[in-house]
């Protein structure tokens, strides 16, 4: 077994190293004879994909620490930093550590490397004079950690010739007899033999010719590989494109027989001319008032009575007298009792008054018919009441839904009839609405009570008419 280190070795220079990159050793000491006899024993035996490593880890128990270590001695016990990887042969180097320590440092690996195999024979083989050795194999995870006290160039190259014993998993096949000589030689003190059959081996390779092929394989090729690239995207690109226009051409003849079947319908509206019945229905019917037609609206206003309600509600706030019927408010207060009497006349069994409102609409083309809130026009029409629910608050109440779904649906005619329904109706126990209608007949001067005879008079009046005997208003 040579002592010295040897270097610029053939299988362990950068050429090399680029080509069996997937067999790799550490130097000890500048010695690059494990990483060039892995590379001759395992090439031929190493498969694509496979691969296999040595790690050197020097621990010298003069230093405290060593940073980047995966393995090292923490007061005289075996420490495994980081989680150790497969395909690996780690060689832990012991410097400045006594017998006593490396017995205690032996026992505590046993422990830790529970999981491997003690081989004594290799450990025998390995110790030498003050260098000792302990080898523990992991073989189902292809590992095997190698502790040395005092490590030596004599052992770095006796430790190669044991490598089959090192790392069984990748000697499963008989030794050849030119791996026979490999291992034969780094047993004996001259490395002539070893340096002549590792120079032969590396000479079965030309590392410049195969760096130059395969870093120039398909280089010609590689514009034109990029054009074919190229042209594929754009190809899948323009597939897109022509997919997305026979979509929209698609859709366009879809939507062509569609505007055809529309346009013929209402040609034949127009042939047959107004078939809507909006001008008769606005002649024949006295409750409607058009005021303005634009391009694609109408306004109108509706006149009616106020004699849509609920009259077991009307009854309760009626015969309660701590309704909101009885508040008293600013103004002109009626006496109590003509007060009530005459709210049995508007809304009693047997009434013989009716209340006369009225209210502003505008109705869409574009499918809306609405109430306008506040509306001048109402002014126009000096004895009715403004609608206090749709004037004041421009709500339909329920009518709404029905209105919306029969404007959606063209259906003029009988929205209209809806919104007249809307006019006509008032909800006693809608507290934030109902209120406004007893304060005008409470204190309103306006005209918009009508008696049987047809007059038209202010609540005061009504009042008169219920009670002869009160003086005048």
């Amino acid at each position: 077994m040579f002592k010295q280190a040897l270097t610029n070795l053939p299988l362990a220079d950068c050429d090399a190293s680029e080509f069996f990159s997937n067999i790799n050793a550490d130097l000890y000491e500048g010695d690059e004879t494990f990483r060039s006899t892995l590379r001759m024993l395992l090439y031929s035996r190493t498969q694509q994909g496979e691969s296999v490593n040595v790690k050197v880890f020097i621990d010298s128990k003069s230093a405290r620490y060593t940073e980047g270590l995966d393995i090292q001695v923490e007061n005289d016990s075996l420490v495994i930093k980081s989680p150790l990887s497969r395909e690996t042969l780690y060689v832990v180097v012991l410097r400045g550590y006594s017998d006593e320590s490396f017995q205690q440092i032996e026992d505590s690996a046993k422990g830790i490397l529970s999981a491997y195999h003690f081989h004594a024979k290799a450990s025998l083989y390995l110790s030498q004079g003050k260098c000792k050795s302990s080898v523990y194999i992991n073989e189902s995870e292809h590992r095997t950690v190698v502790l040395v006290r005092n490590m030596t160039q004599t052992v770095w190259h006796k430790m190669q010739s044991s490598i089959c014993k090192l790392i069984p998993w990748l000697f499963t096949s008989p030794i050849t007899e030119t791996e026979n000589d490999l291992l034969k030689s780094l047993t004996i003190q001259d490395s002539g033999r070893y340096l002549e059959l590792i120079a032969a081996f590396a000479k079965t390779f030309n590392y410049h010719e195969d760096k130059i092929s395969r870093l120039l394989n398909g280089f010609g090729l590689k514009h034109e590989r990029q054009r074919l690239e190229n042209y594929n995207h754009e190809r899948s690109q323009n597939q897109d494109k022509f997919e997305s226009l026979q979509s929209e051409i698609a859709a366009c003849i879809a939507k062509e027989q569609d505007l055809q079947i529309s346009i013929m319908g209402v040609e034949t509206l127009l042939a047959q001319g107004d078939g809507s019945g909006l001008t008769d229905y606005f002649i024949y019917n006295k409750s409607l008032h058009l005021q303005e037609v634009g391009t694609d609206y109408l306004t109108f206003v509706v006149t009616t009575y106020l004699d849509y309600f609920d009259q077991n509600v009307f009854d309760r706030f009626h015969a309660n007298p701590n309704s909101y019927f009885y508040t008293k408010t600013n103004g002109l207060a009626r006496d109590e009792e003509s007060f009530k009497n005459l709210l049995l006349a508007l809304y009693g069994d047997e009434s013989s008054i009716r209340v006369r409102v009225c209210a502003e609409f505008e109705l869409s083309l574009s499918g809306t018919l609405r109430p306008v809130h506040s509306s001048s026009r109402t002014a126009n029409f000096p004895h009715w009441l403004p609608h206090p629910h749709i004037d004041g608050a421009s709500c339909l109440g329920s009518n709404a839904a029905q209105i919306n779904r029969l404007m959606m649906e063209r259906k003029y005619l009988e929205a209209i009839e809806q919104a007249v329904s809307a006019t006509k109706n008032i909800n006693f126990a809608d507290s934030a609405i109902a209120p406004r209608l007893i304060q005008a007949i409470r204190t309103g001067t306006q005209k918009f009570l009508e008696l049987p005879n047809g007059d038209v008079v202010t609540p005061g009046m009504a009042i008169k008419w219920l009670n002869p005997k009160e003086g005048d208003d």
